[in-house]
This record gives C-alpha cells, structure tokens and sequence, in this order.
C-alpha cells in the first residue's frame, strides 16, 4: 500500500474532525472552515506540503486544529466584536461609577435626615440587613453565613460596619478604578490595534502557536514556523477573503515586521 500524500494526511485530520463536530453537533463555526479548507484544497497543498517536510503528523494536526479555532473564532469581524464588547465594558464601568456617586450622596443624605428631622424612614440602614435580605433566597447563605453574620452584627454595633453611602461609593470607586482584560492571550492579541483587519487574524494565530509551543508545555516545536507564503493561502482560504481583500505573502511579511516592532 503506498503512503499517503501529504495533502491526504492533511485533510484526513480535518474529515476527521468534521465529522466528529457534525454527529455531536458542535462548533458549526469550526466546520464551515474546515469546508472551506477542503473545497480550496489545490491551493491548501503548499500548505500541506510544507507542513510535511518539516514536522511530524501530530504537530501537524495540532497546528491545523489552531488555524480552524483561529479562524472560526478570531477572525476580523469577530475581533472586531469583541473590540466592543470591551468598549462596552469600559462604558458600563463608567455608569456604575456616576450612578454610584449619586446613589452614594443621596443614601448620605437619607442618612442625616433620619437622623436629624423629626421624621424618619423604615429603610435600610446597615449593611448586615441589607445583605441579609438580599440573600434570603440563596440557599448557601442561609444554610452557613447567617447565623454567624447575625453573632457578628450582635456583638459590633454599626460604628464597626461601613454605611450604606460607603459601600456604594466603593463600589463607584471599584468601577472607575478597574481595567479592562482579555479573558485569553488569542482575544489579546486579536484586539490589540484600534481597527479591525486581517491582521487581527495573524496576532491571533502567532499568539495560538506561541501558546501549544514546547516551552510551555504545548504540542508545537519551539521554533513552529511557516513561510510568509503559506500564511497568506491559509488566511485567504480559512478567511474566505473577498478579491479585493486577497493578501500575499509581502502584507504578511508586513504584518510580521510591525509584530516585531510593537513587541
């Protein structure tokens, strides 16, 4: 029996891992890559190629399976998603912020009328009571936390609580102060550039194999690396570029210089 070419181990991998996804019907967005893969595969063969002639079948398949969840999940306009769900986060934390001030102020101030005026509200006035009827519901709390709370609220009398007007202007504070992360390097480097394009793409990827590289532990050898040429082909296929987005492998080039700058 003759050995496989590479363009079948190849593409054996990703019938494989089709079918796999299919029959437990997951990651749709993963498979309609790999179709894409597997309709382009006269241009996928340099690809495959030189995947070949450099590593084993297993780093192969490793990396393959890098480029279907990069391009399925951190594509531009996926990163372009998430560049504003981060905005999003950033403007919801601001709200919380203003909100929290006003609410804080006016909390203070309910505080001194209940205080001072010859009329006084039955409203909240200590943390523990808050928190005690917020969580009147939730089983964990009252099964362990309330009884113990109430010992506690027992024995120190509010001097040794912070008010309500204190716990929410820390929570202001706490919202104006906080940064912004990326849950995971791949959504990092995707959204490192203010506009979205098909370098967002190639962060991503660089980032995925620096990831499943040998120094920690991955499956990639250290110095993982492909031509500029062979990254063009797989961005264009995976990507489904438009003609007048094709790349080549000079933008590529490109991308990896300004990579190297910025690091």
């Amino acid at each position: 029996m003759m050995n496989k070419s590479a363009l079948e181990l190849c593409e054996d991998f990703l019938k494989n891992d089709r079918a796999y996804n299919v029959e437990n019907d997951i990651w749709a967005s993963v498979v309609e890559i790999t179709d894409r893969l597997l309709e382009r595969r006269a241009e996928m063969s340099l690809v495959y190629k030189e995947l070949a002639e450099n590593y084993e079948q297993s780093q192969i398949n490793a990396f393959l399976d890098i480029v279907l969840s990069t391009a399925a999940f951190w594509n531009p306009r996926a990163a372009n998603e998430y560049r504003a769900q981060k905005k999003h986060l950033i403007e919801v934390n601001t709200q919380i912020a203003k909100v929290a001030e006003k609410l804080a102020a006016l909390l203070a101030k309910r505080k001194e009328l209940n205080n001072s005026s010859n009329f006084y509200s039955n409203s909240h006035y200590s943390i523990v009571d808050v928190i005690d009827n917020a969580s009147q519901y939730n089983g964990h709390y009252t099964g362990f936390l309330k009884q113990p709370l109430e010992s506690l609220s027992g024995q120190y009398d509010l001097k040794y609580w912070p008010s309500l007007s204190e716990v929410v202007r820390e929570i202001g504070n706490d919202a104006m102060c906080s940064e912004v992360y990326s849950s995971d390097s791949w959504t990092e480097a995707a959204t490192s550039s203010q506009r979205s394009s098909v370098a967002d793409f190639f962060r991503a990827l660089f980032a995925a194999i620096e990831e499943h590289c040998e120094h920690i532990n991955g499956v990639l050898p250290l110095r993982f690396k492909l031509t500029d040429n062979s990254l063009s082909i797989i961005a264009n296929c995976a990507l489904n570029l438009e003609p007048e987005e094709i790349i080549d492998s000079q933008i590529v080039k490109g991308i990896r210089q300004r990579l190297r700058k910025s690091a």
